[in-house]
């Protein structure tokens, strides 16, 4: 029977390098408890010639050496783990086909592949996978400036809100340069004595005094910026008294 299977794979008709060289066994099964993962110490490991370079003909194997003896065959593939199949886990025909194509250097991988994916009874240790932590974002801590609340007094109005009118410097308009602010001036027809000809003066009707006719009467004009109120909105911070943090640019946390 193994005569018989040598002549065919010999014959070219033994299954062909079909399957991704890159794809080995997957890890093997836990089995009573016991998973067979562990370093290679069998009888027939230890009793062997040493491993042989896997020749790869064409270049599209994952497997890189080989070693053979009887009933069995250890693979390594190039990520150093290595697998082996016995007589018993495999198969004798599995095996010597296995030998074979190992000798040939071509059709190996393909083959575990595709009749012997499960048929290893150990394994060696492979490199544990790299592994990317897991990104905690840092904890945010209050702002050092502000005290976490994303905002400090005004330094413009001390957080007032508002401020002395810039425009007026606080007396809300401009005196009127002729009356100095009363509003009235003496009476011109009669010079503010109420009467004239010895009977009531006809413009001041008698009180001497007249508006002022520079201001009007009113002792000066209102101030436009802030209508006379000596008070003007905080230009810094628009009133609210507050200004947003510097340092943390009103977040309150880092």
């Amino acid at each position: 029977m193994l005569v018989a299977v040598l002549l065919v794979a010999v014959s070219g008709c033994g299954p062909a390098e079909s399957t991704p060289a890159n794809i080995k066994p997957p890890p093997p099964p836990v089995q009573n408890g016991i998973s067979p993962a562990v370093p290679l110490t069998t009888e027939a490991a230890s009793d062997s010639g040493g491993w042989v370079e896997y020749a790869n003909t064409d270049d599209d194997s994952d497997v890189t050496a080989y070693r053979c003896g009887p009933g069995y065959i250890e693979v390594r593939f190039s990520d150093d783990t290595e697998y082996l199949y016995t007589n018993e886990s495999a198969g004798l025909d599995n095996v010597s086909n296995m030998q074979w194509l190992a000798s040939e250097g071509d059709g190996l991988n393909a083959y575990i592949n595709d009749y012997c994916y499960y048929g290893y009874v150990g394994a060696g240790p492979a490199p544990a996978p790299a592994t990317v932590p897991r990104y905690v974002p840092p904890t945010p801590q209050p702002c050092s400036l502000c005290g976490g609340q994303g905002h400090d007094s005004c330094t413009t109005c001390e957080g007032r809100g508002e401020n002395t009118c810039e425009w007026c410097t606080g007396v809300g308009g401009s005196v009127c340069s002729i009356c100095r602010g009363k509003g009235r001036l003496a009476c011109s027809s009669c010079g503010g004595v109420g009467y004239s000809s010895g009977s009531q003066c006809y413009r001041c009707y008698g009180v001497g005094s007249e508006s002022c006719y520079g201001c009007g009467g009113a002792g000066g004009d209102q101030c436009s910026a802030c209508r006379g109120s000596d008070i003007e909105t905080c230009w810094a911070c628009s009133g609210s008294g507050e200004k947003k943090c510097l340092l943390c640019g009103g977040a309150g946390t880092f």
